[in-house]
């Protein structure tokens, strides 16, 4: 009888310090971590260096940042898995840092939408963001405190919000580009191609998100997560460009969001 190496349908909850766990969590990772990095390679290299659109687009500079951090975390937890210490305090808890910082960095860039056309958007923009750190540094505070009881508990509990957050921003931008509240020139995109590409987007995250909580599956989890950075980075890049919207919500009303 062949004995696999990795189980592709295997369950996340198989037990902690188990081979079949470890070979799992390694090529879930590995899948994780190369989907990060093609996003931190195409927005560093092609949009920052290259074309210079990233520069212009404050919100691509923050999702570039969130995806450099998931790098530096899936490289934790392939450490621990890979010399078989699941619970390694100190490469445990770096890559809980680096994966919230990751999740800071994308959520704050999504919470953007929500005050799209509020004359005080600046304001909410820059509270919103504050709470979403303090639910972060306060769940990386109790997972520190609390490691050798709960383990990755507190980071979890938020780790998971993010691709069903991701879906959220997408439906309601979906919902407002067919209601007609958000606009985008067509030298960017046809109107109707953005509400095709949200739509499509919001869908998938929605069944990423039902597929995790129902089947568990370790490789379907991580590789959601993985492409749920690509439609944050597509959905960044579109919401950088709606009219009336591309503004620095630290600056003036009238600049953009990065100087030339």
């Amino acid at each position: 009888m062949v004995e696999l190496l990795v189980d592709f349908l295997g369950s996340v909850t198989l037990p902690a310090n188990s081979h079949e766990r470890a070979m799992n969590q390694l090529a879930s990772h590995i899948f994780l971590l190369s989907l990060a990095g093609v996003n931190f390679i195409y927005l560093f290299f092609i949009g920052y260096l290259g074309s210079g659109g990233v520069k212009r687009n404050f919100l691509q500079i923050l999702v570039m940042f969130g995806a450099l951090m998931q790098i530096g975390s899936c490289t934790c937890s392939i450490w621990r898995y890979n010399i078989g210490d699941e619970y390694n305090f100190a490469l445990g808890n770096a890559g809980a840092v680096f994966g919230l910082l990751s999740g800071i960095f994308n959520n704050c860039a999504l919470s953007t939408i929500w005050f799209h056309g509020d004359p005080n958007r600046k304001s909410k923009w820059t509270i919103t963001c504050v709470v979403i750190f303090l639910i972060s540094a306060v769940a990386m505070f109790m997972e520190l405190v609390t490691y050798e009881e709960t383990r990755f508990f507190w980071f979890r509990v938020v780790n998971m919000q993010n691709t069903p957050y991701t879906g959220i921003t997408c439906y309601y931008t979906y919902r407002a580009l067919v209601n007609g509240k958000l606009k985008i020139s067509p030298s960017i995109i046809k109107h109707e191609d953005c509400i095709s590409c949200f739509k499509v987007m919001w869908i998938f995250l929605l069944v990423s998100t039902v597929s995790n909580f129902a089947f568990g599956i370790t490789l379907t989890l991580y590789v959601g997560s993985g492409l749920t950075f690509g439609c944050v980075n597509i959905a960044t890049y579109y919401m950088g460009h709606f009219d009336d919207y591309y503004e620095n919500p630290f600056g003036g009303e009238t600049q953009p969001l990065l100087s030339n």
